[in-house]
């Protein structure tokens, strides 16, 4: 039961995250969902590995953003 909770309460998270920015939405599948590392997501995303990482160290800033809503 807690497996599904945690599965519920993490399409919620990425819900509200897709709703706040969709580019760390993308980031956040990709590392967290599909684990791919770091260097494989930047090229699915066309962007630079410096680009997704400041992309995913933005989530600091993305929990701030969703906790105000």
């Amino acid at each position: 039961e807690e497996r599904i909770d945690q599965r519920d309460l993490a399409g919620k998270i990425l819900s509200e995250v897709r709703k706040v920015n969709v580019q760390w939405y993308d980031v956040l599948v990709l590392h967290c969902v599909e684990e791919l590392p770091h260097a494989e997501a930047a090229r699915r995303l066309q962007i630079s590995e410096t680009v997704f990482r400041a992309r995913l160290a933005g989530r600091g800033h993305m929990s701030e953003r969703i906790s105000e809503r």
